[in-house]
């Protein structure tokens, strides 16, 4: 309930929100007074949603980020409990995700847009991972879609999806994935261009592009070593090899297969990290 910044962007964050509730476009031509995120615009909307209920402040803004979080705890509680088969074990996750509360910046309670694409992130990998049917993979594509238009990192956590899918599964669900992902971020895109005159994807998309045109590969890769591998090398070091170990043995049983679905996950984080 903080009524002024509680960190640099969230001031900008607010005023984002504020030109969807003046009826203003969010993406469009930049202006020597507005130059809007390269974000994806679906916590702006949903932040917009509860504003129009509620009024804007910054207090309002950090609403998303907050159930977010909470959802999120919920589900590592879950997940933990369901795969240990120990409530305790479950608590203890809760406490290790908000340990990290300094080292991410505080932002699980920001007006920042990282909260609402961990939950959805981690919503998307759990609906496919728990479910065999197609439905639930065109769910967790869904969710992943959603996550998407949240933050475009999402992109970078397609293979580990794909890859545990076709070879726990099969090429099949694998496929279907694909597809069903594709469709519904592809039909997000195509609408959201319709409605901001195709500003929508120089901002989200092409900028971005550029920008990776000059990125300086030797401070990622310095970065990725001082501030993730070192700070966590052991549990690094073990999931990549038993992961590896897993995905190239010829059969797989049911009690690795989270290892090498977590595993996957992991990797995959690492991999933004390193874009981060």
């Amino acid at each position: 309930f903080f009524p002024y910044e509680m960190h640099w962007m969230e001031g900008s964050m607010v005023e984002q929100v504020s030109r969807i509730l003046q009826g203003k476009p969010l993406y469009t031509a930049p202006t020597i007074y507005y130059v809007p995120w390269l974000y994806e615009p679906l916590y702006y909307y949903l932040t917009a949603a509860i504003a129009s209920v509620t009024g804007l402040s910054f207090a309002v803004a950090r609403i998303p980020s907050v159930i977010a979080t909470i959802c999120t705890l919920g589900m590592l509680f879950i997940v933990v409990r369901k795969e240990t088969g120990k409530m305790y074990f479950g608590i203890a996750s809760i406490g290790l995700y908000l340990a990290a509360y300094g080292k991410v910046e505080y932002c699980f309670v920001m007006a920042r847009i990282d909260p609402l694409f961990n939950m959805l992130l981690v919503a998307g990998f759990i609906a496919i991972y728990y479910s065999s049917l197609s439905k639930g993979i065109v769910l967790g594509s869904a969710l992943f879609a959603l996550s998407y238009f949240t933050k475009q990192t999402a992109l970078v956590f397609v293979p580990a999806i794909a890859i545990y899918l076709w070879r726990i599964r099969g090429w099949k669900p694998a496929l279907l994935f694909l597809i069903s992902s594709a469709f519904f971020i592809a039909a997000g895109i195509f609408i959201l261009d319709k409605v901001y005159d195709g500003w929508f994807s120089y901002y989200t998309l092409r900028v971005p592009q550029g920008k990776g045109k000059t990125l300086r590969w030797g401070y990622a890769f310095n970065g990725l070593f001082l501030f993730i591998i070192l700070r966590c090398w052991l549990v690094s070091t073990i999931l990549s090899l038993g992961s590896l170990k897993i995905f190239i043995s010829k059969k797989i049983d049911y009690t690795s297969m989270a290892y090498l679905f977590f595993g996957l996950f992991f990797l995959i984080s690492i991999v933004a990290g390193l874009l981060g």
